[in-house]
């Protein structure tokens, strides 16, 4: 959830007029994924890695521990686990500093000087 919330907080921050619909729109955009079995995959591998984690403990004869947390904790330990991420979420979303020296978005990189033969060094072939 936080890598989506993050990616959210970015796609706002250099595009905010309608960007964020367009990214959410293209997560469950059916022709850009051309085989939709990775849906299930992206869903059955964590189940399928904490239900191998389960079998092994089993196996080995060990149990789940008990939790030592009173369930009256668990909204104000959600609330500051929330704030804290919201305020990562934020450092990121506004540490542009101006005048920054960025790597290219898109597309080749700056073309430099021919060489003897006539063809930039590094040429890019995308």
């Amino acid at each position: 959830m936080l890598p989506l919330l993050a990616a959210m907080a970015l796609v706002w921050r250099h595009e905010p007029r309608g960007a964020v619909h367009g990214l959410l729109r293209r997560i469950v955009d059916r022709r850009a994924v051309p085989n939709p079995g990775w849906y299930g995959l992206a869903v059955a591998v964590p189940l399928g890695v904490m239900a191998a984690s389960y079998a092994v403990m089993v196996l080995l004869g060990r149990s789940l521990p008990e939790p030592r947390i009173a369930p009256a904790e668990i909204p104000l330990l959600f609330a500051v686990f929330l704030v804290a991420a919201a305020v990562a979420l934020l450092v990121v979303a506004v540490s542009d500093v101006p005048g920054r020296r960025r790597a290219p978005r898109h597309g080749p990189p700056p073309a430099r000087r021919a060489r003897r033969g006539g063809t930039p060094r590094g040429r890019w072939r995308g």
